[in-house]
């Protein structure tokens, strides 16, 4: 991870910092979020992801929803999606001499 930001009371002073020191537009940026706080940047971010647990507007803000919660798996989760969606999975896998989930021969 090359950058983290913390104590922005303010998260979308937050993100729109990240886009800038990334150089990478909100539009391409995934923001998981479980609080009422969270719902300005998940509006903003190409990706917003809700964890299972958070509050009911924050997963109507959501583009999807975790099946762990927060502490439990989400951020595992997020990551695998988004490595899949970018074709990079299979890779992944194969590098850890695995094939589709199963033990390569």
């Amino acid at each position: 991870m090359r950058y983290v930001l913390q104590g922005y009371k303010r998260k979308l002073a937050g993100l729109a910092k990240l886009a800038r020191l990334a150089k990478v537009p909100p539009e391409r940026i995934c923001f998981v979020g479980d609080d009422l706080p969270d719902i300005p940047v998940m509006k903003k971010v190409g990706f917003a992801v809700a964890v299972a647990g958070a509050r009911p507007e924050v997963i109507r803000a959501a583009h999807w929803v975790t099946e762990r919660g927060g502490g439990r798996g989400a951020a595992r989760e997020v990551a695998e999606k988004i490595l899949k969606a970018q074709g990079k999975w299979r890779t992944i896998i194969a590098r850890y001499g695995l094939e589709g989930g199963k033990k390569a021969k």
